[in-house]
């Protein structure tokens, strides 16, 4: 009985851990959409310098490490590549940023599609407790969804434009997050 009462406060406690942590990610992406709507230009800026940095950091590392190993540690280990990859990524993210914020549409797109998902998922799982308004926020993940299709699809001409689409869909998306864990906690 003792490990049925514990296991049930563990989970209580991952749940509020997730709320948590929901919470807070949705709040970044919301002041993260403020600012790239506010002061876009140094925002990419300071992203691809920072990007750059940390995958020379951490390319050095695993570099490094691959090069400390013994020769029978290192058969199977991926530290190399890894480490190759990510200092070729960094020097092109200091010295051809251009480049980097080229592919970033389609990767955030990505994500804000699976995060639409995500909300999805949870307008459904209120619309099955019978909650009545499940339908709000099934019409927030699908134009969260529209909003990651549009980044994939990147019909932006210039950065700027991009970077402010951004941190509107950010912005919208925080507030969706919002919204949806409002309304789930609101009927749990």
């Amino acid at each position: 009985r003792h490990d049925v009462e514990s296991r049930g406060l563990g989970d209580v406690y991952k749940r509020q851990t997730l709320h948590f942590s929901h919470n807070i990610l949705a709040f970044l992406y919301v002041v993260l959409g403020i600012v790239l709507l506010i002061k876009p230009t140094e925002l990419t800026r300071l992203f691809c310098i920072f990007l750059g940095i940390a995958a020379l950091l951490y390319g050095g590392i695993r570099l490094f490490s691959y090069l400390r190993r013994k020769e029978y540690e290192s058969a199977f280990q991926m530290d190399l590549i890894l480490g190759v990859i990510l200092i070729v990524v960094g020097v092109v993210c200091l010295v051809q940023p251009r480049i980097i914020l080229s592919i970033l549409p389609f990767v955030l797109g990505i994500i804000i599609l699976l995060d639409a998902i995500g909300i999805l998922q949870r307008s459904l799982r209120l619309r099955r407790l019978d909650y009545d308004g499940w339908w709000i926020s099934l019409i927030l993940a699908l134009v969260l969804a529209l909003f990651g299709l549009i980044l994939i699809a990147n019909p932006f001409e210039t950065t700027i434009l991009f970077v402010r689409f951004l941190g509107f869909t950010l912005l919208a998306d925080g507030c969706f997050d919002l919204w949806g864990i409002y309304l789930y906690r609101k009927y749990l």
